[in-house]
């Protein structure tokens, strides 16, 4: 028999109803979103589906009315409730506190947490840029070292940190005894990669207001435009960006023959300042 989904291997709720709502169906005779919405209390038969979906949020009273449903356990039903306030928080702060509060639980029910790896890689700029500093060619890869080629200031506990999850994910293995990069890419629910994305571009844009302080002005490139366009030309912005950075990654990837010395960062960032009319 096919095991229940371990919730604290969730980092994303709707992901968890999912795949939750999967499994029910193999294992319980007859169940379905009605059957759900009768014990839960609910008298529509699609609030699952539409949660399941991300057409409507829960509330308070719909966290607690979910937990009955699926029958989850007291310590399960914390851990929902305090997943789905950090999924759906609207402020810092607020995203912040709920997201300790997941973390510290998923650490006491569940050792091994892939889930909760693959969202502090993707979430964490350090960590990529580590997995790129390991591909220089000849250079040494230990902590110290790594931590001594960076212009910006790092603890070599954190790339100590980096390196043990590049590890765990299998996105580095040892071969003739140097750390080499692997294919393997983390696989996670699409929803969890944007939940990351927002902390690894937030981080992604704190260095770069500190390279003003850290790194050489001739090594450095930097430039901005402020322009009045159309809706229409907003969407074709968009789409030429887009190219524009698949073009690049595939840039980058060339082989030109030369020993890899360096690791740079290239951020895009466009986005409206005003309102639509």
């Amino acid at each position: 028999m096919e095991n229940r989904p371990n919730i604290y291997n969730y980092l994303d709720f709707r992901a968890y109803l999912r795949d939750i709502y999967r499994h029910l169906k193999l294992v319980e005779r007859g169940f379905s979103y009605r059957k759900f919405a009768m014990r839960a209390g609910y008298n529509a038969p699609n609030n699952l589906k539409r949660v399941m979906e991300g057409s409507r949020n829960l509330t308070g009273d719909s966290i607690e009315r979910f937990s009955r449903g699926l029958r989850l356990t007291r310590a399960e039903s914390d851990y929902f409730e305090a997943l789905v306030n950090w999924n759906q928080a609207e402020d810092g702060p607020t995203r912040k506190h709920y997201e300790a509060i997941v973390r510290r639980r998923a650490a006491i029910f569940q050792t091994e947490n892939l889930a909760a790896a693959a969202y502090d890689y993707l979430a964490g700029i350090l960590n990529a840029v580590v997995r790129e500093a390991i591909n220089r060619d000849g250079l040494p890869q230990r902590a110290t070292d790594i931590k001594d080629s960076l212009y910006f200031p790092v603890k070599k506990a954190e790339v100590e940190r980096a390196l043990v999850l590049l590890k765990k994910l299998k996105l580095v293995q040892v071969k003739d005894g140097r750390l080499v990069q692997t294919q393997n890419v983390v696989q996670t629910e699409d929803d969890l990669a944007n939940l990351a994305a927002r902390s690894y571009h937030a981080a992604a844009l704190a260095w770069a207001a500190q390279m003003f302080d850290y790194v050489p002005r001739e090594e450095r490139l930097l430039g901005g435009v402020t322009a009045s366009i159309s809706e229409k030309r907003l969407q074709e912005l968009r789409e030429f960006l887009t190219v524009q950075r698949h073009q690049l990654a595939t840039f980058l990837a060339e082989d030109d023959g030369e020993p890899i010395a360096r690791v740079v960062q290239i951020n895009y960032q466009m986005f409206p300042v005003t309102k639509s009319i």
